[in-house]
């Protein structure tokens, strides 16, 4: 009985040594796992950062003068009113009769 245990230590250990390989093996995978989904979000952080930067860069008030100068846009050098008929007038503008 005692012979039988001591020839089976060696089998025991060869198979817990193949099973802690196994394992951490399964660990290295999931961590490379883990760091590649870390990276992808990083990733997709700092380009929503940019795109962030690039609508308040083109929403900026000098970004829109100059689109609008391009475009062909020019500053007025008069005043210029347009007269509307009181028919005309939207109706929060319209005054009731008492």
């Amino acid at each position: 009985m005692l012979r039988s245990i001591a020839r089976s230590i060696p089998i025991i250990v060869i198979a817990l040594i193949a099973g802690e390989l196994i394992w951490n093996n399964t660990l290295v995978a999931s961590g490379r796992a883990v760091t590649a989904t870390d990276l992808a979000i990083e990733t997709v952080r700092q380009q929503n950062e940019y795109l962030a930067q690039q609508v308040a860069s083109a929403s900026a008030l000098t970004t829109i003068a100059v689109e609008a100068s391009a475009s062909g846009f020019i500053k007025p050098t008069t005043k210029q009113f347009v007269m509307m008929s009181s028919g005309d007038l939207p109706v929060a503008l319209v005054q009731s009769q008492p």
